[in-house]
């Protein structure tokens, strides 16, 4: 790990992943693992196609939802799904599924990105997850 990311703050995040894994479950699904505007195809606002799958492993589905949260600043996408489940069941532990998810990407993401000096990229990722 370069130290553009205090080791402090790696931590942190550490034991918070520790804290959540638990809530995780054992089924896995297909997940594309890199979902977002630019990977998928649409015409009339229907979604005709997901593309790019170089990055899709077997796992929780909710890993692509906590991929999105946390690259977006601009979309809730938790609210999004939640509304989406409104009329029926939210997956079980939703909320701590998908912030394991979240920080496990946010701690991939800042050894990459510190492997290639982008400070810009761990600033945008430390300020996402504020642990």
């Amino acid at each position: 790990m370069h130290a553009l990311v205090p080791i402090k703050k790696l931590k942190g995040l550490q034991q918070s992943i520790t804290d959540l894994i638990d809530y995780c479950p054992e089924e896995r699904k297909l997940v594309h693992a890199d979902f977002g505007f630019n990977n998928g195809l649409a015409e009339h606002g229907v979604i005709t196609g997901v593309i790019d799958w170089g990055n899709s492993l077997y796992g929780d589905h909710l890993y692509d939802i906590g991929f999105l949260d946390l690259f977006s600043s601009d979309i809730d996408y938790k609210k999004a799904y939640q509304d989406f489940y409104s009329k029926g069941d939210l997956p079980v532990h939703f909320a701590e599924r998908v912030e394991c998810y979240r920080l496990l990407l946010a701690h991939d993401c800042l050894h990459f990105f510190s492997y290639s000096r982008k400070s810009e990229m761990i600033d945008f990722i430390l300020k996402q997850i504020a642990v």
